[in-house]
């Protein structure tokens, strides 16, 4: 369906006109919808509502294909996927945004659901790059009843979560619970089988070095449920004396000072 160009006021204005006439001039026939002009009343209508939104939208068309359409404001989600998503399957384009729809279930229950922190992994340019949002998923259902469609409404909250877990680093107020934010983050990387965290104190202005070793955080801790370490790894000490143990190649350890009266020593064990 070829639609006359929208008139806009300013630059913006115009990209958005330019942007709405490229999704209703899309070739929608190549795709299971099929033109525009026999689309549902009720599809045509959301798809002008959201396209005339300055909120990121879009709308996932007829399932389970569900075939993608968004507005502008939605373009800083997809980034390097846009214009390339447009019109295309999510199992084609967005494998894991499929897997989202798959479990919420939409079809069946017809009801919306809100979406707080899901971070399913983009692949934008050739890396990896995970994306906090939230917003919700609402159904959308054609004059006989059943759901053609579903209102994605889409915030991206990176910032907000990148600042929240900064101000929590900042609150760390001793080194044990610095040690637990470290292993927090080891235990996200797979590469990383487990993380073992000893501190060693040293008392200053004494005669003789302590090499005692206190087992402080592993990527098996939880602050529920405590520790609970696997039967398949190696003997897990909680206590480690580097004097009796120098031959187990403990004495490769960091070293980190601090401006109070002792300095703390760390055996990191991966």
């Amino acid at each position: 369906m070829s639609l006359p160009l929208i008139n806009g006021g300013d630059d913006i204005e115009n990209e958005e006109s330019k942007f709405i006439n490229m999704v209703y001039n899309y070739d929608w026939s190549s795709t299971s919808l099929g033109p525009i002009d026999t689309w549902d009343p009720v599809l045509k209508h959301v798809t002008n509502l959201i396209l005339n939104s300055k909120f990121p939208f879009a709308i996932l068309i007829n399932p389970p294909d569900w075939i993608l359409l968004y507005n502008k404001a939605y373009v800083s989600i997809l980034k390097a996927k846009h214009p390339d998503a447009l019109g295309k399957r999510l199992q084609d384009f967005l494998p894991n945004i499929l897997k989202i729809m798959r479990n919420i279930n939409l079809i069946t229950t017809g009801k919306s659901v809100y979406i707080n922190n899901e971070t399913p992994t983009f692949t934008y340019d050739g890396y990896k790059e995970e994306i906090y949002n939230h917003g919700s998923i609402n159904p959308v259902f054609k004059s006989g009843g059943t759901v053609c469609a579903s209102v994605c409404l889409v915030q991206d909250i990176i910032k907000r979560v990148k600042n929240s877990q900064r101000l929590k680093t900042l609150e760390v107020k001793s080194l044990e619970s610095a040690c637990h934010i470290i292993t927090k983050v080891l235990s996200n990387n797979k590469d990383i089988l487990y993380t073992l965290i000893y501190l060693i104190k040293h008392t200053l202005n004494t005669s003789s070095e302590s090499l005692i070793a206190h087992l402080i955080a592993t990527t098996f801790d939880d602050d529920e449920k405590g520790r609970n370490i696997p039967d398949y790894l190696p003997e897990t000490h909680e206590i480690i004396d580097l004097t009796k143990d120098s031959n187990k190649n403990y004495d490769a350890y960091i070293r980190y000072r601090i401006e109070t009266r002792c300095f703390h020593s760390f055996v990191l064990k991966m």
